[in-house]
This record gives C-alpha cells, structure tokens and sequence, in this order.
C-alpha cells in the first residue's frame, strides 16, 4: 500500500489480517516502526476534515455569554461579549474566555487529570448543579480569541490547523472514557456562568444527543469516480462485451463503444451507483447526514465525488461496516469508482438537532 494512499477500507483490511495473526514478535517490531508513520497520516486526515468543515462553515456561530444561547451569534460577537467577563474572572493576567468542548451526561465527566487542550491550557470540568451536565472546557485568551483576533487567526492555515488537531484531540481522549456530545470548534462563553445557563437552556437536546449517541461512532464514507474509467465501463457493458480483437482495431471499437455511452447514460448509472452503496451503509446506521462534495483543493481528490455521507453506527456493527464497504470497494474498483471508509471521528454531525450549538 503506498503510502499517499487514502484511509480507507484497505488500510482497515490489513490492520483486521495483522491483528489476526498469530506472529507476535514481528506484530510488536512492527508496531514500533509503524507508529508514527500512522501518527502522521491520521493527523494529516484530521487536519483535511477539520479544514472542510471550518471552511464550509464559513465563520463559526456559537452560543455566548449570560443570555440564552443561540446558533445565530457568530464568534465576533461572541468574543466581544466575552472581554469584560473574562477580565473580571482572572483580574491577575491577561483576559480570557471559556471553550467548550464538548459535554457530558450527570456524572459521567471524563478524568481530566494531565489533559491539555487549546493553547496548552489546563482541562477542567464545569457542572450545571441544575441538570447534572458536565461540560468539559479550558480557559483560551481574548488576545488570539477576542474578536478582531479571531476573525484572524480563522484565516491563518497554520493556526487553525494546530487549534484544529488540540480541539479533536482534546475530544477524542475524553470520549474514550465516556459518551460526550463534541460541540464544534469556537464555541466560547464568557465565563463558566454563561456555560452553566446553556446547560439548563440546552438539557432536553443535550440529553437526547446523549442518549442518541451512546455506544455509537461516526464513520465517513466518501465515493469517488474517475470519469473516463466509468463511462468506459459503462460504454463496454452497453456493447454486451468488450470486443476481443488487439491492436488498433481494438482501440477504434473501443473509440466507438465510449461515444455510444452518452452523458445522460452515464450519468445515471454513476447516480445509480452511489444510491446503492449510500442505501447499504446506511442499513447499518442509526443515523445519517449527506453532504456536497468536499473542497477538491483542501481534500485532496482527484475525479467526482459522488457521494460524501456521515453514518452514525453502533459499535457492535463496526465489524460489518467495514467488511461491507471493502466488499463495496473491490465490487466498483474496476470500473473507477472508489469506496473510502474513515472513521470512527467523534460524532459532530449528530451532536444536535437542527444544527444546535
């Protein structure tokens, strides 16, 4: 397997055959080798995901403050809110504000002993007396999270992408202790007041998220076309079979057979493709979430995405999702389509109805 190759179902097929085997010594020399050239890639994979979902979010809106929360003020107002209370909350060194995380179900707060989260800073646990909800949060600076300072730094490629890695480390450690609903990146409040107030504001969705998401993974599955390949393929099945002669008669046939292959033909059958593969992930999903094709630049892909879904599934059903999307993937290979299986990530597209906080 090369390694520019994409995450997918392959890699998970050799980790399933390496963990099956019985060579414990060379698995234990291997492991140490592999390691950080694992390490590498999946950060490189995060920071593609958390790049397209920031951009495709143009500027975050996230909840802020005393008042009520609401999705529909954005970060500027946010952080401008945030000056003055976070001042007045550590009058001894530069103002700050608070970054939510994530949350987490009455008594189920993960050990935060040793986590660090954005900007290194220490991560700490606020609970609602109220309702029981755990929000796991770290204090962040105005001077980078402030309101011009922000505007900024969401521009900066740099920034973002180390603020993007701390953010979904952050949640990852945590939700491997416990089911959290992971808010996206910027949620801020002016203090831990502000945190407790969204807490009682927002109990009901939290807690059915909670609910919905407990003992269940996010996986994303992406199909990608190479146009030419596919309605070549197209082109030879509409022909009955491929003419068995070589030569440049063999390639004027060829010739031929792709330009009976219309556009509208091939296009319907690429759709078909991609509906049939969505409707067997999703019969191992409790839930899913269809969206435009990923930015190609920020991506990384070359041909047509056909397909870009998020597909919560059980945990008990993460053998078969990824035996079925590897069948999946060598069933279309040949006629350049690409199946790739990402994942688990932790479950923001699930997180809230309607778009929540």
């Amino acid at each position: 397997m090369s390694p520019d190759a994409p995450l997918s179902g392959r890699l998970a097929q050799l980790l399933d055959e390496i963990a099956g085997s019985d060579a414990a010594g060379v698995l234990a020399e291997a492991r140490a080798h592999a390691r950080e050239r694992v390490r590498e890639r999946l950060a490189a994979e995060l920071e593609r995901r958390m790049l397209e979902q920031v951009a495709d979010d143009a500027m975050p809106r996230r909840p802020a403050g005393r008042s009520a929360p609401s999705a529909d003020r954005d970060a500027a107002s946010v952080s401008a809110e945030a000056r003055g209370a976070g001042a007045r909350r550590d009058e001894g060194s530069a103002a700050t504000a608070v970054y939510v995380y994530a949350i987490a179900a009455a008594g189920s707060g993960p050990n935060t002993s040793g986590m660090r989260g954005i900007g290194d800073a220490p991560v700490r646990v606020v609970t609602s007396e109220t309702t029981g909800l755990q929000a796991l949060v770290s204090d962040v600076p105005l001077d980078q999270f402030g309101d011009d300072a922000l505007k900024r730094n969401l521009n900066d490629l740099p920034w973002l992408s180390a603020a993007a890695i701390r953010h979904e480390s952050t949640v990852e450690a945590a939700m491997a202790e416990t089911t959290l609903v992971p808010l996206r990146m910027c949620t801020i409040f002016r203090d831990d007041d502000g945190v407790r107030e969204m807490l009682i504001g927002e109990a009901p969705a939290l807690a059915a998220a909670i609910a919905r998401l407990r003992d269940a993974h996010e996986w994303g599955v992406k199909v990608i076309a190479d146009a030419d390949a596919f309605a070549a393929a197209v082109a030879v099945d509409d022909a009955g079979a491929e003419d068995p002669a070589t030569g440049e008669g063999a390639g004027y046939f060829a010739a031929l057979r792709r330009d009976r292959a219309t556009r509208e033909d091939v296009a319907r059958e690429l759709d078909r493709r991609a509906r049939e593969i969505h409707d067997a992930v999703a019969a191992l999903a409790i839930d899913v979430r269809l969206h435009p094709p990923s930015n190609r630049d920020l991506a990384g892909y070359e041909g047509e995405m056909v397909l870009n879904g998020a597909y919560l599934v059980p945990g008990e059903r993460t053998g078969d999702l990824r035996a079925l999307t590897r069948s999946l993937a060598d069933r279309h290979r040949a006629d350049g389509i690409t199946v790739e299986l990402t994942g688990p990530w932790p479950p923001y597209n699930f997180s809230m109805p309607g778009g929540g906080l």
